[in-house]
């Protein structure tokens, strides 16, 4: 059986000073060396913000459900700091 990886990569780096935020976050899911992203439908990706302001995240979360493998961040996304992350529903077909 061959594991699953998933990364997140940031085309303009992942770290951001002076509220100059711009990035699109991608997911890569790999089954053993192959890369099996787009045997995923894009609604089994679900991205979570985790930053100091539980409630703002809880929103931001809600309206980043089933987006697909990749997100823009901007400086409106992000208050101080946060943490990105994407949870894939990965079908039971592909594990195997």
């Amino acid at each position: 059986m061959d594991f699953i990886n998933i990364t997140v990569w940031s085309e303009n780096g992942n770290i951001f000073t002076n509220g100059a935020i711009k990035t699109k976050l991608v997911a890569t899911v790999y089954k053993g060396a192959e890369d099996i992203t787009d045997s995923i439908d894009p609604n089994r990706f679900n991205w979570i913000r985790q930053s100091s302001n539980p409630a703002g995240d809880s929103e931001w979360n809600s309206q980043h459900t089933a987006k697909g493998k990749s997100i823009n961040i901007t400086e409106k996304d992000v208050s101080r700091s946060a943490n990105f992350l994407v949870e894939i529903d990965i079908p039971e077909e592909l594990l195997f």
